[in-house]
């Protein structure tokens, strides 16, 4: 959602074999109107949108797509991806800094709206699956072996700050920059320090 009524959903449909789509609502979700979407095989992975929903970014496995237009044309953006690494999960945090997931092991980061993109590898060989930016400075990641990552530099060094060994954390939340949450298996377990501890 980029406001109480406007929102974005992609994934596959059946019509004379499965297609990707892009569909917006300005509604609620009553009803959803498609956006057009030149890839004729691949949906986004994740969306979203800033600039008051004008700019957009998109991210494919391997594939970084930006709009200015509020969704109605995409073109792609240079970004280095290998063979064996996936794009995951996007976020921004205002209409300029943003970050993209990876795996196995690297963060992407934007400063210009997703014109182009830093590549930041991790000093690990954890496999990365979730991530949470507060700001620009701060943000999480976590890690294989149920392991929590964090940086106060915008991404460009990262610190373990708790590793479980076993089981997966699915999701982090933060209420304000000292108060959050992390969600372990069937636990949840709270932090009042901004992840120090």
């Amino acid at each position: 959602f980029t406001s109480a009524d406007t929102a974005y959903f992609t994934g596959f449909e059946y019509i004379n074999g499965m297609k990707p789509f892009v569909k917006k609502t300005t509604d609620g979700c009553s009803t959803w109107v498609n956006l057009p979407w030149s890839n004729v095989s691949l949906a986004p992975v994740d969306i979203t949108f800033i600039d008051s929903g004008n700019t957009g970014v998109a991210i494919l496995p391997k594939l970084i797509m930006r709009t200015t237009d509020g969704g109605m044309s995409w073109s792609e953006v240079a970004v280095n991806v290998s063979a064996d690494e996936d794009l995951k999960k996007i976020v921004f945090v205002d209409d300029q800094y943003g970050y993209v997931l990876g795996t196995p092991h690297f963060i992407l980061k934007t400063t210009d709206g997703g014109i182009s993109w830093e590549k930041i590898q991790l000093n690990t060989n954890l496999i990365l699956s979730v991530m949470k930016f507060l700001n620009k400075s701060t943000g999480f990641t976590t890690g294989s072996e149920a392991s929590i990552f964090k940086t106060t530099d915008g991404g460009l060094s990262w610190n373990m700050k708790k590793k479980f060994v076993t089981g997966r954390i699915s999701g982090i939340q933060f209420y304000n920059d000292n108060d959050g949450r992390l969600f372990h298996d069937a636990r949840t377990y709270k932090t009042t320090d901004g992840g120090e501890s």
